[in-house]
């Protein structure tokens, strides 16, 4: 098997480009999204996520690239790290 390039994929514009990138580069892409329930914006970033993927595959038809479906992880699940947390408050 190809190597699968991990993408945290947030439909927005920096993730989106680079799932791209690796896709006209003939990729095999394994995206995920982090499920924030705590977000207005989830529902609609998923939606955005939906279409993307069909306008991707439909766009670039001439690459080898395999994009796999994405996998969601709920925020809520991600063990929290006091280390980063300490980091974070520190910027």
């Amino acid at each position: 098997m190809d190597k699968i390039n991990n993408v945290l994929w947030t439909g927005g514009w920096d993730s989106t480009f680079r799932v791209i990138q690796l896709y006209k580069r003939g990729a095999t892409i394994q995206p995920y999204y982090v499920i924030d329930r705590k977000r207005e914006s989830t529902s609609k970033e998923l939606e955005t996520l939906n279409t993307l993927q069909d306008k991707i595959k439909e766009h670039f038809t001439k690459t080898q690239a395999t994009l796999l479906p994405i996998i969601f992880i709920e925020k809520a699940d991600i063990p929290k790290n006091p280390f980063l947390k300490v980091m974070h408050k520190a910027l």
